[in-house]
């Protein structure tokens, strides 16, 4: 799905895209990531919910104006300018960070709040 449908997938399982705010995190992210997901030719990246659409440069938690506080990019990453308003976890890319495009048909990973 793209960035926008993923989104309301998260919101209709009372979710929102994850965000990265620390590289124990991102890690985390990766690893699991990783288990399920390195030996599949079919997946190649999954979706951050960071966007810089409104700003370009000024990567903020899609639907607010909260700013990046972690960043894991790849090389020459971010590099697509105004057509790559989305952020995801690339697979050619040892799961580093790229910008991509926001219509491109990627998976989409949803967190929530811890339950108490």
């Amino acid at each position: 799905m793209n960035a926008s449908q993923g989104s309301k997938t998260c919101q209709a399982l009372n979710a929102y895209p994850v965000t990265v705010d620390s590289e124990e995190e991102n890690n985390y992210l990766k690893a699991l990531i990783n288990s399920k997901y390195a030996n599949t030719d079919d997946v190649r990246a999954f979706f951050i919910g960071f966007t810089d659409s409104d700003t370009e440069g000024a990567w903020v938690k899609h639907g607010t104006n909260d700013q990046m506080v972690f960043q894991d990019w790849g090389i020459s990453e971010p590099s697509g300018g105004t057509r790559e308003n989305c952020l995801a976890f690339y697979f050619p890319l040892d799961l580093k960070w790229v910008d991509i495009r926001c219509s491109i048909e990627l998976r989409m990973i949803c967190e929530m709040e811890a339950l108490p």
